[in-house]
């Protein structure tokens, strides 16, 4: 998918950087002069191809869930959690010692919802939590599919997630309140202890449209009661087991370049071959070199933001980097291992603020420093093709909900951006 490099041409100078002599300041000892300049390059003349894939970072590896309906009129999330069957027997102390239960009841519970305030909006949320009506696999389970392995394939009958019984239901505030307490029924709690059953679990909605909720916890407190002192209670806690969220939206954007969000997204930039042979133009009078005899001071990928589709721009501040990638011939490109960190030490991440990512128009380019290697395509003296390939991803990925964008073909397509150095044999005074 994407560009294809039709060619290589001649990339003009856009800004001279002036002169630097070799040795002390006011020394004319030296035959050489160093002359420094600016080039960018068009993304036709050092791109090979791009390529976007996700997945790698699913939404059951991360720690928290999310909850949205109709959020920017386009996306939906449901959380969907199977928690530890009830304990088979509880302890409690009774005339002075410690005791045993091994046939106890649990007549209530209390599901406690803990929300990041910080990236849950402003406004109330009603949210609801129902039954999963179906059986489902928490390794494979998506919006649509409720089992999804290589040997078994199934949809949930309503995309989703079909919904049982409502258990409960509760109004969420994050500016007055961090956590929501949702009362669970002593039938449901029995459905949990049958291991057996494996639609047992919860889905939990919002039933606001507009709304989207970012889920740090959930924390279920059950009522435990001895046969032997059924005037007693036990509080009894424990976190799921599983918690995942399904999301609705996970096509990828055309003619764009993704990064982050979970499920997490990846962009590939092949850079074409024969960089080193490129031939730039600068300096005073103007000059043409190959790019193999120019020295790299700098260099940089200058990318241009792009909006997301609708409610998909990153909830919070997103971290790029720059990595190599080991490409093979036996390993499809999708699942080829990261290398080294091509951003340098002194910025090993580029910080990017979502709003980038919403209204756009006019929004500053986005830098991202790759000196070593470029300068090690302009020397190298083999092309292998794995070392012509930039992996840029979030870090650490499935931290933030949402995808950075940007532009990948067209006028505001990505643009290399060099500083070089060029040598001349200074004139005779």
């Amino acid at each position: 998918m994407g560009l294809r490099r039709s060619g290589l041409g001649l990339a003009l100078a856009l800004a001279a950087c002036g002169t630097e002599t070799p040795l002390e300041i006011g020394s004319d000892l030296s035959p050489i002069e160093v002359e420094s300049f600016e080039v960018v390059l068009p993304a036709e003349s050092f791109i090979a191809a791009y390529h976007n894939f996700s997945g790698y970072v699913s939404p059951r590896e991360v720690n928290y869930g999310i909850v949205a309906t109709d959020f920017d009129d386009a996306v939906d999330v449901r959380t969907i959690a199977r928690f530890v069957p009830p304990p088979s027997q509880v302890s409690y102390f009774a005339d002075g010692a410690s005791r045993t239960d091994t046939m106890p009841t649990f007549p209530s519970a209390r599901l406690v919802v803990v929300a990041d305030t910080l990236l849950s909006g402003e406004e109330d949320v009603q949210l609801s939590l129902y039954r999963v009506a179906e059986p489902w696999d928490p390794a494979t389970v998506s919006w649509t599919m409720r089992i999804d392995s290589v040997a078994n394939s199934q949809p949930w009958s309503v995309p989703g997630g079909a919904l049982g019984e409502l258990i409960s239901q509760g109004s969420y505030n994050p500016q007055i309140q961090d956590s929501l307490v949702m009362a669970v029924d002593s039938q449901t709690i029995a459905t949990w202890a049958d291991t057996t059953d494996n639609s047992r679990g919860v889905i939990l909605l919002a039933e606001s449209g507009g709304a989207r909720v970012r889920i740090n916890q959930l924390v279920l407190h059950l009522d435990a009661r001895p046969s032997q002192r059924p005037d007693t209670l036990i509080e009894v806690s424990s976190t799921a087991l599983v918690a995942t969220f399904m999301v609705n939206e996970q096509e990828p954007q055309s003619s764009t370049l993704q990064v982050g969000g979970v499920p997490a997204w990846r962009s590939f930039v092949e850079f074409a071959p024969g960089l080193d042979t490129l031939t730039v133009c600068g300096g005073e009078p103007e000059r043409c070199q190959p790019l193999s005899d120019l020295r790299i001071n700098f260099a940089s990928l200058v990318l241009s933001p792009t909006a997301t589709r609708e409610g998909m721009a990153p909830e919070d501040t997103l971290e790029v980097q720059a990595r190599g990638l080991s490409v093979s011939s036996v390993v499809p490109l999708e699942r080829s291992p990261l290398r080294e960190r091509l951003t340098p030490a002194t910025r090993q991440t580029i910080a990017l603020a979502p709003e980038r990512f919403q209204q756009v128009a006019g929004a500053a380019p986005v830098e991202i420093p790759i000196t070593t290697f470029v300068s090690n395509l302009t020397r190298a003296v083999e092309d292998p093709t794995d070392q012509r390939f930039v992996a840029l991803i979030a870090v650490p990925e499935g931290m933030v909900f949402g995808h950075a964008a940007f532009h990948a073909e067209g006028e505001h397509a990505p643009r290399l951006r060099l500083i070089v150095s060029s040598m001349k044999e200074r004139d005779a005074p």
